[in-house]
């Protein structure tokens, strides 16, 4: 293997690290966001059954 046939490895190495590390961060912020909804979502129910009684 050559020096340029392993500079072009890296490169491809980087790129799929760049997208994987992407997606994982896409994977966290959906979680997060959907738990925050949750969160939001308990708070207005409970506020609701205050203002029931």
């Amino acid at each position: 293997m050559t020096a340029e046939e392993d500079y072009d490895l890296v490169e491809e190495l980087q790129d799929l690290a760049a997208i994987a590390q992407g997606e994982e961060s896409e994977c966290h912020f959906k979680y997060g966001f959907s738990a925050g909804l949750l969160v939001q979502q308990e708070a207005v129910e409970q506020v609701k059954k205050i203002n029931d009684k």
